[in-house]
């Protein structure tokens, strides 16, 4: 085929396949749900979901444009509908997951597992939600992972197993089994460098530098022929060749290297770098020096600069530069280096006048007039340093980056017309930014100009996709500036636009805290209870509540109010701790003792509700309970270990149990050898219980 007819061609296949959907873009087809509000859309992306299950976009899209409560009610319905729908309870699941109901998701997982043993997707999705449980260890999600593995069919679904595992493994300290789960994954493609170089990289990473040495070494044979690649790898081996202390072998690795890149390439900048530290790490700079002071080049002078920034010679260093500058004029980055070179040795005159050369040559270079405008300002020459932000400001038209850093400079500089002025016309190069109008009304009210400030705030905000989000914002701007009526006032707007959002409820509630409104901060942070998923929040706003509810007076009506709900609703766990909260804060520890043993009782794994009780037991000086607790929750939640049995240590020590305090910290050391905070606390034990042979070894 001719070029001619290949033109031809492609202008055919253009017009057929291209052309129709630019013109339907064109008349506004939109696609997505926010665009057009197309519930005929919506409609069509759960009916893709349904049909795959494991659709992340379609998910995605069907949350952004429904949004998440509505979803999990529907999908809880259509659930319980259809109980024997694989596809339904999968979906129910995951948003189950995305919603933080992390039990709820894991027995959906799980019954979908039951329902399809050989589903890839629901062994998947039940592995990744045991990982990223609390309440689960990181041996049940490699077990989960590994099943996984067993019915997986293709080989993009092993690799993510296989590469989950072995993040799981490195997770564990398990340095030999995540090596195994790599090389399992090499073996899959063995022509995949790209694995082997993730393989080989691991294994730098973990300090077993001989093997990678091995691997680089295999890499660099198959490579030959493509030099960018030769070279990074040749980068790579000299790495692992300087981890194993062979830095004779690494310095040729990287002369290799840079023998194949051209000397202005980034990579040749970062070997040069490479080679220099490792003369430096071996202190043998001075061999180096030598070395380039016998060399004649430009860049062996710019070369030989560095060297000696780097052994500390700062007057010869200035010398290298000036004859690295005289050889190469037009080129910058000698005179960048001697500027800053003479910055860092406070020779600020000098500096200024090397500055004034380089916005001489390079003035198409607008960071370089930047640089000499700071410097004047550290000089604290603010006349001639207004000077110079005037003319960057007056240079750039449309650059919306200059024109910002130049307004911040006139802040600093308490030049606040021309921060008004450049502000003005930072919002014009983009009318969709909010940035610019909010510090543009930040300069108005530091004018004293408030009515204009607020204007200009509330064109910011009016750019927020979301009004309640915009408000919010407002809000927060309001109480930088110390207005806490506005604040308050922009909150309450919002809560009104949105009365489910429950960080709009959270913002408002703490607005009221601050300003002593007890009785609407109580009706917020209820309403962040009603319409609250993230479990973190929840339990803020309880705890929250708790204290306001005491303030006021009203905890035994509290009481009251919420046993009456837990009658008509007893699996409310949220509810529960709310009541036993209530309880601790009424002066009746035992009650809420009670409440968190049944709410253990019935969920072995339930870490919160362990702390609770061991706090309470602790404070009423019940130690021994208090330790019988921490031991249960070290055995139910493996993956909190290292937190929990700190806090056994504490409690050890303080009921006089020496001994016990220090088996337990060296148990702990021995399952966190590389964690120092660990080791420093094992060795304190040792230390505080006299055993000065132990502490030394930690």
């Amino acid at each position: 085929m001719t070029p001619r007819l290949g033109r031809s061609f492609q202008m055919a296949l253009f017009s057929i396949f291209a052309l129709p959907s630019l013109v339907r873009a064109d008349r506004g087809d939109d696609w997505r749900p926010e665009a057009r509000g197309d519930a005929a859309l919506l409609t069509r992306f759960k009916r893709m979901l349904e049909s795959d299950p494991g659709r992340d976009f379609a998910l995605k899209r069907l949350i952004d444009g429904v949004g998440l409560a509505p979803l999990l009610a529907e999908y809880e319905a259509k659930v319980k509908a259809s109980p024997r729908s694989f596809s339904l309870r999968v979906i129910l699941g995951r948003l189950e997951q995305r919603a933080g109901r992390t039990e709820n998701a894991l027995a959906s997982f799980r019954t979908s597992v039951k329902e399809r043993p050989d589903s890839f997707l629901a062994r998947r999705l039940l592995a990744e939600a045991i990982a990223d449980s609390n309440a689960e260890s990181a041996d049940d999600a490699t077990r989960a992972f590994e099943a996984a593995l067993q019915v997986a069919k293709k080989k993009d679904e092993k690799r993510f197993c296989y590469k989950r595992l072995a993040a799981l493994a490195v997770r564990g300290r398990d340095v030999a089994k995540a090596l195994g789960y790599w090389r399992s994954l090499v073996d899959l493609e063995p022509g995949n460098l790209f694995a082997r170089e993730e393989l080989a990289q691991t294994l730098t990473t973990h300090g077993l530098h001989d093997d990678a040495i091995r691997e680089w070494k295999a890499i660099l044979a198959a490579r030959q022929g493509d030099t960018a690649k030769t070279a990074e790898t040749l980068r790579e081996l000299g790495r692992a060749e300087e981890g194993a202390g062979a830095w004779e072998a690494a310095v040729a690795s990287y002369r290799r290297a840079l023998g194949l890149v051209v000397p202005k390439h980034w990579l040749a900048r970062e070997l040069r770098d490479r080679i220099r530290n490792t003369y430096k790490q071996q202190g043998k700079l001075a061999l180096l020096e030598a070395v380039y002071e016998k060399r004649k080049g430009a860049s062996d002078a710019a070369e030989l600069a560095r060297i000696r920034e780097a052994m500390g010679k700062e007057p010869e260093a200035i010398a290298a530069w000036r004859a690295a500058i005289a050889q190469k004029p037009g080129e910058p980055a000698p005179h960048l280096a001697l500027a800053r070179l003479l910055e860092n040795a406070q020779r600020n005159k000098e500096a200024l006048l090397e500055w004034d050369e380089v916005v001489r040559r390079f003035p198409n270079e607008p960071s370089h007039a930047q640089n000499r405008a700071l410097l004047l300002e550290r000089m604290r020459d603010k006349p001639r340093a207004l000077a110079a932000w005037r003319s960057i400001a007056a240079r750039a038209t449309r650059d919306g980056a200059l024109l910002s850093q130049a307004a911040d400079a006139f802040v600093r500089l308490s030049a606040s017309a021309d921060a008004v002025a450049t502000l003005k016309r930072l919002a014009a190069t983009d009318p969709r930014d909010p940035e610019p109008l909010r510090k543009l009304g930040d300069a108005y009210f530091r004018q004293g100009k408030p009515r204009e400030a607020e204007t200009e705030w509330r064109r910011a905000v009016s750019l927020f996709r979301d009004r309640a989000d915009g408000l919010v914002e407002l809000s927060r701007i309001f109480r930088a500036h110390e207005l806490p009526e506005r604040a308050i006032a922009a909150l309450e707007e919002a809560a009104r636009l949105a009365p489910s959002n429950a960080n709009v409820a959270e913002d408002l509630a703490a607005a009221y805290i601050r300003a002593k409104d007890l009785s609407g901060a109580i009706r917020m942070l209820e309403r962040v209870l009603a319409v609250g998923t993230s479990p973190p929040q929840r339990a803020r706003a309880r705890a929250q509540l708790v204290d306001l509810l005491r303030d006021n007076g009203t905890l035994a009506e509290a009481i009251g109010t919420v046993e009456k709900n837990l009658r008509a609703n007893p699996k409310d766990r949220d509810a529960w701790r709310f009541l036993a909260e209530l309880y601790q804060r009424s002066q009746r520890p035992d009650r809420a003792e009670e409440i968190w043993g049944k709410l253990i009782a019935s969920d072995p794994k339930d870490i919160q509700s362990m702390l609770d009780l061991e706090r309470s037991l602790e404070a009423r000086g019940e130690t021994d309970r208090s330790i019988r607790v921490l031991r249960t929750a070290i055995a139910a939640v493996p993956r909190r270990t290292k937190a929990l049995t700190k806090r056994l240590i504490d409690a050890l020590q303080k009921a006089g149990q020496a001994d016990a305090a220090g088996e337990t910290a060296r148990g702990l050391a021995r399952g966190f050898p590389d964690d120092a905070e660990v080791q420093a606390i094992a060795g304190a034990v040792a230390l505080a219980n006299g055993m000065a042979s132990r502490a030394k070894e930690h």
